[in-house]
Formats: C-alpha cells, sequence, structure tokens
C-alpha cells in the first residue's frame, strides 16, 4: 500500500511541474509576445482575404501594427525594411505566406470574432502550444512511465537551441503544425484512428506545406512495411498519400507561390525585395556548399546530439535484445531519414522550429524502444542487490 501512495505521489507531482510549466509558459507568450516582423505578412495575408488591392492591404495591415509596435520598431517597418516599406513590395512578399491557410485563415476568423489581428497571430501561436502539452500528457508511451515521460517532455520543451518555451512567442503557424503532427502520429499508433491520422496531419499541412515530407512516408511505412495491428490498408496508404500530395499541389497553386528555386534563393542567397520578378539563379556548386554550411552547423545543435545518441543506444538495444514492438525502430529512423531529407531541400540550420515535428516523433519511437530495456536493467540490478 506504501508504494502505491508512491506512485500516485510521483504521478501527481510530475503532472503539476508539467502541467505548470505549460501553463506558466503561455502566461509569459501571452504577456510578451516577440512581434517577429512574420506577423506583419501573415496579417497582410489576412488583409488580403477581403481585398485584392496592394495599397489597401497594406494601409490596413500597418494601421494594425501601429497598435502594437513600439515607435521605433514601426518606424523600422515602413521606412527602412526594404521588405515591408513600400505597397507592391510588401504584396510580393504574400505568396511566401499565404500558403498556411490553416494560420492565416485563423487569423481572420478571429479578427472576425472581434479579436485584435496581430494579438489573433500570437494567440493561435500560444493555442498550438498548449495543443501539443495536451497530447503529451494524455498520450503516454506504452513502454514508459507516465511521470517520467511528462518529465522528459518538459525538460525537452524547455531547454536546448529554441526551446519550444521561446518558440510560442513567435507569431507563425509553427506551434500549430507540431501539435497537429503529433496528434496525428499518436492517434494511428496508440488509438488506431486513420480518420484522426489524416485529419491531423492534413491540417498540419495546412499549417505548414512541408509537413507532406513527414505525413506521406509515415503513411506509407505503415501500408507496407509496419505489421499489424499498426498496419495500414493498401487503400488508406496510398488514398492520404495522394490527398496529402494534392492537397499541397492546390495550396502551392491557389497562393501563387514562386516554388522551391525561389524560396531557396530568397532565403540564403539573396532576400529580395521582389521575389515576384527576381530570377533565382544558382548552380549545383552554390546549393552544395549552403547544404554543407547547413549541415556542419546544425551538427553542433545538442538537442540533434542527445537524439542521435539516443536513436544509436536504442538501435543497440534492439540488435541485443530484439523486442515485438521493432515497428518503433523502423519509426525512429524513418523519422532520421525524412528529416535529413527536408534538411537536404531547406538547410535552415538555426530554425529548430521547422523540426520539431520529426523531433516529438523520435521521442516518442525513443521511449518505447529504450525504456524497456532501462526496466529490465533496473530490475535485474535490484535482484543483485538483494540477493
Amino acid at each position: 500500500m506504501k508504494r502505491q501512495y508512491i506512485r500516485l505521489g510521483w504521478w501527481y507531482g510530475c503532472a503539476v511541474l508539467y502541467l505548470w510549466f505549460f501553463a506558466v509558459s503561455a502566461l509569459h507568450a501571452y504577456r510578451h509576445p516577440f512581434l517577429n516582423w512574420d506577423m506583419i505578412a501573415y496579417m497582410g495575408v489576412a488583409e488580403s482575404f477581403s481585398s485584392g488591392d496592394p495599397q489597401k492591404i497594406y494601409d490596413a495591415t500597418m494601421e494594425r501594427a501601429r497598435d502594437v509596435y513600439p515607435p521605433g520598431a514601426y518606424e523600422n517597418i515602413t521606412r527602412k525594411n526594404a521588405l515591408s516599406n513600400q505597397a507592391d513590395v510588401f504584396y510580393q512578399q504574400l505568396p511566401l505566406y499565404s500558403i498556411k491557410p490553416l494560420y492565416t485563415g485563423g487569423i481572420w476568423l478571429l479578427d472576425a470574432l472581434g479579436m485584435p489581428m496581430p494579438k489573433a497571430t500570437w494567440v493561435l501561436s500560444i493555442s498550438g502550444f498548449l495543443g501539443l502539452g495536451t497530447v503529451c500528457y494524455f498520450f503516454v508511451p506504452a513502454a514508459m512511465d507516465a511521470g517520467a515521460w511528462w518529465i522528459i517532455v518538459w525538460l525537452f520543451c524547455a531547454y536546448g537551441p529554441w526551446p519550444m518555451r521561446a518558440i510560442v512567442h513567435l507569431s507563425t503557424p509553427d506551434t500549430l503544425c507540431i501539435a497537429l503532427s503529433a496528434a496525428g502520429y499518436c492517434l494511428w499508433v496508440y488509438s488506431r484512428s486513420f480518420a484522426g491520422f489524416a485529419a491531423c496531419f492534413l491540417l498540419a499541412q495546412l499549417a505548414r506545406p512541408d509537413t507532406l515530407l513527414l505525413s506521406s512516408p509515415l503513411a506509407l511505412f505503415f501500408t507496407f512495411f509496419a505489421h499489424a495491428p499498426y498496419r495500414l490498408t493498401r487503400r488508406q496508404g496510398v488514398g492520404f498519400t495522394a490527398s496529402a500530395v494534392i492537397l499541397y499541389m492546390a495550396v502551392h497553386h491557389l497562393a501563387g507561390n514562386y516554388g522551391w528555386k525561389a524560396l531557396f534563393y530568397y532565403n540564403f542567397i539573396h532576400k529580395s525585395a521582389h521575389p515576384a520578378v527576381i530570377v533565382p539563379l544558382f548552380g549545383w556548386r552554390q546549393y552544395v556548399n549552403i547544404v554543407y554550411y547547413g549541415i556542419v552547423r546544425i551538427a553542433a545543435n545538442a538537442r540533434l546530439q542527445w537524439l542521435f545518441a539516443a536513436s544509436l543506444a536504442a538501435s543497440a538495444c534492439h540488435c541485443l535484445l530484439p523486442t515485438k514492438k521493432r515497428v518503433f525502430i523502423g519509426i525512429l529512423w524513418l523519422a532520421w531519414l525524412v528529416f535529413a531529407a527536408r534538411f537536404m531541400l531547406f538547410p535552415a540550420w538555426g530554425e529548430d522550429r521547422y523540426y520539431y515535428p520529426y523531433y516529438f516523433i523520435m521521442l516518442y519511437a525513443l521511449a518505447e524502444t529504450i525504456s524497456p530495456y532501462l526496466y529490465k536493467y533496473f530490475a535485474e540490478t535490484k535482484k543483485l542487490f538483494y540477493r
């Protein structure tokens, strides 16, 4: 009975710390948003839903920005920043942001319901962060103690380069994408809900279109490589993948996106004030140099180093003592493979917010693969101690 009370105390204590962290982080983000420049562009997209006139969109957006930015920052945006000091220039930036309709549509909707548009941009980010906390609270890896899992998620979100508690301050769709991706994964792996898997990942793709690079390989893995009960039917897996590709193409077409080559040029070579008309000229040598530089820099990321070391340990444990849940080793290395592919396409080494959907799937897979061996090791150690 005493052991039961200790265990309950442990669970309650961990739950309180976990919920406290998410609540305090969300409140701090609400009171102290970063007011990043991207907020201006996302508001511009939301304004474009009701007007196609570049000047009207620009004027309305800057009027809203005036209410939240300090005078110096507002002066910089409207006069000094080459990306937003003219209506036609600003209008050319919008297709780079309109490919995330879940976020921009949410901004428009909250504004229509009476919330000031600038506030809507960071409230949605906070909502995604709290959604992630909810997913990780209720979906605990089957092989792991709930209290230990909550503590690991808390530490994972609190420390390291650009932790989640910092990302939540940004007016971006990243937290929505992360929460929906984690929810989609968990709804299939732990609840066998294909509808939940498909709905969450498609919504995550509407928050960040590059989610396609994660969701489609996962669907195909569950279709052709995973064993029962984790296997999707071919109709489900292939149908989802086709739907995700069609959705991706449709959103990019409707948004008037400039394409991968223009986006790569814009972010890594020359951030032009006229992305709609500039010709993105670069060769393989320049591309390889940029990717190589990105790999060197991201290899120094402590969070990534820890995940990779843990992945090697999980694989070693699995080789020594194979378990029936070998599917999680496959998920773990699939996440690494698609993460590497995504990085090769867009080597933004300093932007962990792009990669958290991969990180959390790795974290879930690691919890399922390493925990059984740790429990077995401690059990054997306990027997030797009391022999």
